[in-house]
């Protein structure tokens, strides 16, 4: 299969949490109301792991190992006036009444040749970050940077 480029691609964004996190059409991900939204990249969702160093009087070699894993904050711009209902939600879960609640989130690649249902991939984050102004020139659109810290494992939804 040909590769995926980003081109179409959009994120969304949910107040609620599904009942289960899977891709349960009925209790999961895919049973969710979803605010799309476009940004000006799709960010990283990227897990590492803690390094642990093994250290031992009889070897010369000391040797990392694996330690907890925690992913790496999903930060994109995006202009709220290309959906006030995500920046809504967003604003929020930033600094409103819901700031320690987690909100549903996804990725939506575009469709590939033969593909009648995108792929997904879905979790749950808390918005760790929101900005006022990004500042700019004057020939500058006036984006809002944004941080979200992926709570849970990503699940994907595979293209049809």
């Amino acid at each position: 299969m040909a590769g995926r480029t980003f081109l179409g691609a959009k994120m969304a964004v949910c107040a609620t949490l599904p009942t289960t996190f899977d891709n349960n059409a009925t209790t999961g991900y895919s049973s969710l109301t979803w605010v799309e939204f476009c940004a000006d990249a799709i960010p990283a969702l990227k897990k590492t792991f803690q390094t642990v160093e093994k250290t031992t009087t009889c070897s010369e070699l000391d040797k990392d190992l694996k330690g907890s894993a925690k992913f790496d904050a999903a930060t994109f711009n995006f202009d709220p006036s290309d959906s006030s209902a995500a920046a809504a939600i967003l604003k929020s879960h930033f600094d409103g009444a819901s700031k320690n609640a987690e909100l549903a989130f996804k990725v939506i690649f575009s469709k590939r040749a033969g593909e009648t249902t995108p792929e997904e991939k879905c979790t749950t984050v808390l918005v760790g970050g929101y900005a006022d102004s990004n500042g700019g020139s004057k020939n500058d659109v006036d984006l809002k940077e944004v941080s979200l810290w992926i709570q849970r494992e990503i699940v994907t939804v595979d293209a049809a």
